[in-house]
């Protein structure tokens, strides 16, 4: 249990100076924490602005998580644009409040035609809007430029848009081999999106996804190529090298007999071999079984063979939208 649970009342108590516009934005920060970090299961979690980080969690086997927390719009002028009477200033002024907004946004008029034929021109606020997928991007490579030495940090994007519409739109975006490719290369540990799909709230890991995503297609390669190994060991090197190779910075594992567990630092993925066919299981567990596992950097990666490489891009050529 925290030392001292991180409440409203105590983030204000903390810190008496602040302006209370602040205090509202961490408030919400806090909301949007607990929505993926129960944090019950933390020793201690503290409000900061260190490491351009908004909170940190302390574990009990004495290790810290940083999170860091942003909110999705199409664009900083989008964001603006929800604050209380920015668009009437913009009209009414007929200029943009904004430097960036000449970039982002446009006034111009608009014909609104009415049901009985009649119609009434209008200046508005136009928006063109990027592609989901671009939007995220553009947050992470931010967000990761402003990330400082903190080893272990995860980064929360809540969508305020909630542009995804339904499951097979979010496969167009984040089964895309760039968005996989990014976020598997990405400094956060892992990268949660909380947006509505289909009207439901869910939370999406989107770099457990993409390293899912791509151990899918690497069995894909290994069964196209009738791949055969002697030792169990061998299968897993090609795993962790393939994943390495990808773009992960280092893959912590443990192996049994026929199964071996990809340690995250969130989450496990359980692999288990059976009569040649694998099967995959993922366990939450917020970082404490790392410690028990055997840490491969990039160096140590083999080359994986052309034959299969080849496969492999067959395999993804067919999976991604």
């Amino acid at each position: 249990m925290p030392k001292k649970p991180l409440t409203e009342e105590s983030i204000k108590q903390s810190n008496p100076h602040k302006p209370d516009a602040q205090l509202s934005k961490k408030n919400k920060e806090l909301k949007i924490l607990k929505m993926i970090y129960p944090l019950d299961h933390f020793k201690e979690v503290t409000s900061t602005e260190d490491f351009g980080l908004d909170f940190l969690l302390a574990r009990t086997n004495n290790t810290t998580v940083g999170v860091q927390i942003t909110k999705l719009y199409s664009s900083e002028s989008a964001a603006r644009l929800k604050k209380p009477d920015y668009i009437g200033k913009t009209l009414s002024t007929n200029k943009f409040l904004h430097k960036d907004d000449k970039i982002n946004i446009k006034l111009d008029y608009i014909k609104i035609c009415q049901p009985d034929g009649h119609s009434v021109q209008t200046l508005a606020v136009i928006e063109e809007l990027p592609s989901y997928k671009e939007t995220i991007s553009s947050i992470i490579k931010k967000k990761q430029s402003k990330l400082k030495t903190l080893h272990h940090a995860s980064l929360i994007i809540y969508d305020k848009q909630s542009s995804l519409t339904s499951v097979q739109d979010f496969y167009k975006n984040f089964f895309y081999l760039k968005t996989i490719k990014m976020d598997l290369k990405s400094k956060f540990h892992e990268i949660y999106l909380i947006t509505k799909i289909e009207n439901k709230k869910i939370f999406i890991p989107l770099i457990l996804t993409a390293i899912l995503k791509e151990i899918h297609f690497f069995n894909d390669a290994l069964i196209d190529v009738k791949y055969t190994y002697e030792k169990f060991s061998e299968l897993i090197k090609l795993i962790y090298s393939h994943l390495l190779n990808s773009g992960l910075y280092q893959v912590c594992y443990s192996q049994g007999t026929n199964a071996f567990n990809i340690l995250l630092e969130d989450f496990d993925i359980k692999i288990n071999y059976i009569d040649g066919h694998g099967h995959v299981a993922i366990d939450r567990h917020f970082g404490y079984s790392r410690d028990n596992g055997e840490r491969i950097f990039q160096s140590q990666a083999i080359t994986i063979p052309e034959q299969i490489n080849r496969a492999l891009n067959v395999s993804r050529s067919k999976k991604v939208f």
